[in-house]
């Protein structure tokens, strides 16, 4: 717990230096129609769209194959499995 709290807080030191943000400037969604097509908004959200459900199932059958050969859990396993997965989204809402 203590190192996720480390990485996090030096990630928001770095975001915070001026340095870090010296190259960027926000674009207005008409300046974007005339960027690259790869610079685009509408690309970031193409290549997130087809890469976020590779990147799911890929995931998903990597734990799957796990624990079915290595650890040898069965379906009610998996779902306890999932279920313990999911407690921690509900921590900040307490």
């Amino acid at each position: 717990m203590q190192i996720r709290i480390c990485v996090l807080a030096l990630t928001l030191a770095n975001l915070s230096q001026p340095a870090y943000w010296a190259g960027m400037k926000p674009v207005s969604l008409d300046e974007a129609h005339s960027l690259p097509v790869w610079r685009r908004p509408v690309a970031l959200l193409f290549v997130t769209a087809m890469a976020m459900p590779i990147a799911f199932y890929a995931w998903y059958a990597l734990l799957n194959n796990f624990v079915v050969e290595a650890a040898g859990f069965d379906g009610a396993d998996i779902g306890l499995l999932h279920t313990i997965r999911e407690i921690p989204v509900f921590w900040p809402c307490w």
